[in-house]
């Protein structure tokens, strides 16, 4: 089993560990159990939890949704120092591992990655706790923009990542859609947005673009030289600001070899 060790930054600075989604004043007794998070294409779910005398071990399987291949460079994850359960008691994080082959003895496909997580001293009475682990994760992949690729027309609704595009229409040349940026900052940054096509592996920029606010966001239409064909791989990225960091909570039942 070939494990690769990865720096999923344990957030020991300061600043991170002022942002109040870490503070253990936030977690409450859960009344339910959350084991999976998703943002498309983005999917992580927990698998099973051992304890041994000196610590308990989390795994993990993170996957694409979409079966595209999944890389630890994809993801940025952002882990608390400690952890906490529905009895208030704090766990440190001693380790994070990523593995891309296999898994607790499951095979892994390239579009999944496990990851496991180790904290020290194991509880007394794991069968009535819960353990609460928040997290931030940073979609590196989308660094140089989110990619949608557009099968037909019209389209509902396409969603990549915290972008939304509604009422999709293609019309010769032109491309119309509504954008609804769920950036966690959008509603105070003034982000600004580049679109492009992706034709035989060249980017093709449009040779005008009409953007107008609406009660959600953009009103957007593209125009451009040649007719738009489908289907067709498009790009939106922001210019200005940051990738967002994406909040996710776990509550996993601590009971031993789930």
């Amino acid at each position: 089993m070939k494990q690769l060790i990865v720096c999923f930054f344990i957030l020991v600075l300061a600043g991170c560990q002022n942002e109040p989604f870490f503070h253990s004043g936030n977690m409450k007794e859960p009344s339910y159990e959350n084991t999976a998070i998703e943002k498309v294409p983005f999917k992580m779910s927990f698998t099973s939890i051992f304890h041994s005398q000196n610590e308990s071990q989390m795994f993990f399987v993170a996957e694409h949704t979409d079966k595209t291949q999944i890389s630890k460079t994809d993801y940025q994850f952002l882990w608390p120092e400690f952890i906490t359960d529905s009895e208030n008691i704090k766990y440190e994080i001693k380790n994070t591992e990523i593995y891309h082959d296999q898994i607790n003895g499951e095979p892994l496909d390239s579009h999944q990655m496990g990851i496991s997580l180790s904290i020290t001293s194991p509880p007394a009475d794991p069968e009535n706790a819960f353990l609460h682990i928040p997290l931030y994760i940073v979609p590196r992949l989308f660094d140089h923009g989110y990619p949608f690729k557009l099968e037909s027309s019209p389209i509902n609704m396409a969603k990549m990542g915290d972008l939304r595009l509604i009422d999709v229409k293609v019309e010769g040349r032109s491309l119309s859609f509504d954008l609804i940026d769920e950036h966690p900052d959008f509603n105070e940054e003034n982000f600004s947005y580049v679109f492009t096509q992706t034709l035989s592996n060249e980017v093709v920029y449009p040779m005008f673009t009409r953007m107008e606010t609406n009660d959600t966001g953009y009103n957007v239409e593209l125009e451009f030289a040649q007719p738009v064909s489908l289907p067709s791989l498009f790009s939106i990225e922001r210019t200005t600001g940051e990738l967002p960091k994406w909040r996710f909570s776990f509550v996993i039942e601590m009971e031993n070899d789930r």
